[in-house]
């Protein structure tokens, strides 16, 4: 009896220690990721990429554990009921603002800043075999604002940048592709290198943050 009464006490001390630090840990919303204009190349299906780079970074940022990541299904009906910009050039100010409305301390927002094969084209290495491999680029850029006044700061920004290579795949097979030139790429390349440029973001942000941001 007396060993059941220890463990409940020790488990009940385990639950109220965690609900401690979660409660101290500052609150972070990620907004959906704009695009700057030409970001894609044309020949590029970015098919729900913009919405998979969100999630990389939600995984990126629980991953670190330094912040209570508020999963983006519970706020994403608050931005639409009131008709909030979700993605794009938002400025520190109206970061401020969606932060506060949200009930978060911090709003974490970008763009997709590029696309593209690396060196601005799809380079083409040959395998000893013939077979070709096609590397794809993908930079994004990151921000964070904080939510203590009306006006909203923006604390840091950083660059992500993340490659992918992948080789040609077989005319009539199964895998969702992307084309390039003449060429059918697997769509899963283009995700590898968004979420690459995701989690190198965060990880560029997470150093530029000031000195002490989480004491």
């Amino acid at each position: 009896m007396l060993q059941k009464i220890c463990l409940i006490i020790f488990l009940v001390t385990v639950a109220f220690s965690n609900f401690v630090e979660a409660a101290n840990k500052p609150k972070v919303a990620v907004m959906d990721l704009g695009e700057f204009s030409g970001a894609y190349t044309s020949e590029v299906n970015t098919e729900k990429v913009g919405t998979m780079v969100v999630e990389y970074i939600l995984e990126a940022l629980t991953d670190d554990g330094r912040f209570m990541v508020i999963d983006r299904e519970l706020y994403e009906k608050q931005l639409n009921e009131k008709n909030l910009q979700k993605a794009g050039l938002i400025s520190p100010s109206r970061a401020g603002e969606i932060a506060k409305i949200l009930g978060v301390d911090y709003l974490i927002y970008g763009n997709f800043s590029s696309l593209t094969g690396k060196d601005g084209i799809f380079e083409v290495l040959k395998y000893s075999s013939g077979g070709r491999l096609y590397e794809i680029q993908a930079k994004i850029i990151i921000r964070i604002a904080d939510s203590k006044d009306d006006k909203g700061h923006l604390i840091a920004m950083a660059e992500g940048v993340g490659i992918s290579k992948s080789s040609q795949v077989k005319a009539g097979t199964n895998t969702v592709s992307i084309t390039i030139g003449t060429a059918k790429i697997p769509q899963e390349s283009v995700h590898n290198a968004a979420k690459k440029a995701a989690y190198d973001a965060v990880a560029n942000l997470l150093k530029n943050l000031p000195e002490n941001f989480f004491n």
